[in-house]
């Protein structure tokens, strides 16, 4: 059970920051701002899934632990893209010594 949610959790990720990074293309967008619609476009899970989590099934005590469990594995991966998306965008690494 916790193989399939952990691979639908990568698939569902991948494709949200394929679709964004594909429709911020056809937009023509300079990399910072298709840096901006990458990141924040496939990061609306936990806001909308509290909601629907919170109306539509209260009973489930235990409802809210796959949607934070998603939305930290959204954080990772787009932890670990900061770098690629910042070489996409010119900045250059700066040591705070």
């Amino acid at each position: 059970m916790l193989l399939r949610f952990l691979a639908a959790c990568v698939a569902l990720h991948v494709i949200l920051l394929g679709v964004m990074a594909v429709v911020s293309g056809l937009l023509k967008l300079s990399w910072p701002d298709r840096t901006a619609v990458v990141l924040c476009g496939s990061q609306k899970t936990l806001p909308n899934g509290i909601y629907i989590w919170s109306h539509f099934f209260p009973a489930n005590p235990y409802g809210a632990v796959p949607l934070l469990l998603y939305h930290l594995f959204q954080l990772i991966v787009d932890t670990l893209l900061v770098s690629r998306f910042e070489k996409l965008n010119g900045v250059k690494n700066v040591d705070k010594h």
